[in-house]
């Protein structure tokens, strides 16, 4: 079904540069070589192009181990003919991407995955909307000119409920109107935001699930009649087998836990016996 989905159509992704992002990049190559082309929205850097970037924290990692042993020498070509990076950045008017990419997507992109995201939990407030609020909302209204979309993915977590107790449904809860938070945060001078973070936050433990909150509900409140699919990963850890078993490059979140752990610095973590701990392969 997702093979036959996937035949001949075109792709936008963004966070192809984060853990997750190439995952999720290397198995949509791997499994539907069909796929037309995939645009990689890539953030350039003063010292170095969005080519590469490309290359040196995603092609020449071993993530893509495997479909380099599956096309052997025609790596490269099927490459070159499958993906396009293009320059941009979600904190920009329509992406900071140059008009001829825009008007190239309009015609073309039929589906989006928005795994780019700040996963910094101690990031201040206003920074993390500005990545994972103000991001998502700008590549929406952009989506609403393309010609041919039929899926707007956006990659959320399983934690946005988490200031909530007992049975937590797989919904978005009423809140108070996110335009109205966000105008009280940006009302807040800068040198008090840190001060008047915990308040904000209530039971939210960080300024990560709570901005991936209000993200779904400013999503939700604007999404019109773009066909929308929030997707919520509890935390992602390892690969269990594939691109191969135990394949990561992330010592975020819980990531530096597994590392510290497979590497035996970590002999033991003080937990409770039946609590478990959410924590689910990045193939799976």
């Amino acid at each position: 079904m997702l093979a036959e989905f996937y035949r001949g159509k075109t792709l936008m992704i963004t966070g192809t540069t984060g853990f997750l992002g190439k995952i999720i990049l290397e198995k949509l190559l791997f499994l539907y070589p069909d796929i037309k082309q995939i645009f990689l929205l890539i953030r350039p850097r003063r010292d170095s192009t969005i080519y590469d970037r490309f290359k040196k924290e995603i092609l020449d990692i071993p993530c893509f181990n495997r479909l380099r042993k599956k096309y052997g020498r025609n790596f490269d070509a099927f490459i070159n003919e499958k993906v396009k990076p293009i320059a941009g950045d979600l904190l920009e008017e329509n992406l900071g991407m140059s008009p001829e990419v825009v008007a190239t997507l309009e015609e073309e992109c039929q589906v989006i995955i928005n795994s780019a995201a700040s996963i910094d939990f101690t990031a201040r407030v206003d920074r993390n909307i500005d990545i994972n609020v103000h991001g998502p909302l700008r590549f929406l209204e952009m989506s609403r000119k393309f010609k041919k979309l039929e899926l707007f993915n956006q990659i959320s977590t399983a934690y946005v409920n988490c200031d909530k107790t007992g049975w937590i449904e797989e919904k978005i809860y009423d809140y108070p109107d996110p335009d109205e938070v966000l105008k009280y945060i940006k009302s807040i001078p800068e040198e008090k935001l840190e001060e008047i973070t915990p308040q904000l936050l209530g039971r939210f433990p960080n300024t990560y699930t709570y901005t991936k909150n209000i993200a779904e509900r400013m999503l939700q409140k604007y999404r019109g009649d773009v066909p929308l699919i929030i997707i919520r990963p509890s935390i992602v850890g390892s690969s269990l087998y594939e691109p191969e078993p135990g394949w990561t490059d992330s010592v975020d979140a819980a990531g530096s836990l597994i590392l510290c752990s497979g590497l035996g610095l970590i002999k033991k973590i003080i937990g409770r016996k039946y609590h478990r701990g959410d924590i689910i392969p990045a193939d799976t």
